[in-house]
């Protein structure tokens, strides 16, 4: 279990760790002393009663890089509001990639940084699957091309779209990128 109790000496009680906890297992059974309680094991290791605690109060153990951001206290500080949203307006899908593959070590940084994203549950659970070989890449593209293309409801758009993508492209569905990442997570989690 990655929350271990409170630390009392530093506790307040101010009730933040209860209005922010998803899975409430926090509560204000006492008064004026908060308790923590996880009997079923339902804790999402989210981080978040322990990111907002003002008192620094909540005890841990084991919690990784969902709590620990090295060197930075305030991720306001790294990038301002302004620019972020700048960046994100600026972003555009162009989908022309270079034919060289991407050497592993970048995509292990890839990777890294997508356990990051945020997900539904904060579970981080997810795995990927890379296909780099071009054979594949062109049998998957071909079955995912067949499928769409011949869908009752969507077959009229996608076939003259891969049509077209066919002049320009080897591989269309994945407009020839060296690599194809599959993000995936097991349903119970």
């Amino acid at each position: 279990m990655p929350i271990i109790g409170i630390d009392y000496d530093k506790c307040s009680s101010c009730g933040t760790c209860i209005t922010t906890c998803p899975r409430v297992l926090f509560k204000d059974e006492e008064g004026d002393k908060i308790s923590y309680g996880d009997p079923k094991s339902v804790c999402i290791r989210c981080g978040h009663c322990i990111a907002r605690c003002p008192e620094d109060a909540v005890l841990f153990e084991e919690m990784g890089e969902s709590v620990a951001f090295e060197g930075i206290n305030n991720p306001e500080e790294i990038i301002a509001f302004e620019e972020m949203y700048k960046f994100l307006q600026a972003h555009r899908s162009i989908r022309r990639y270079k034919k060289q593959k991407v050497p592993n070590e970048v995509l292990q940084k890839i990777f890294n940084a997508m356990q990051c994203a945020p997900t539904g549950r904060n579970m981080r659970s997810e795995s990927f699957a890379v296909i780099s070989d071009k054979e594949q890449l062109k049998e998957l593209s071909n079955a995912i091309k067949e499928a769409l293309t011949n869908d009752k409801a969507w077959g009229w758009l996608y076939g003259e779209r891969f049509e077209n993508l066919a002049k320009e492209f080897e591989i269309p569905v994945y407009f020839d990128a060296p690599h194809l990442i599959i993000v995936y997570s097991q349903l119970s989690t």
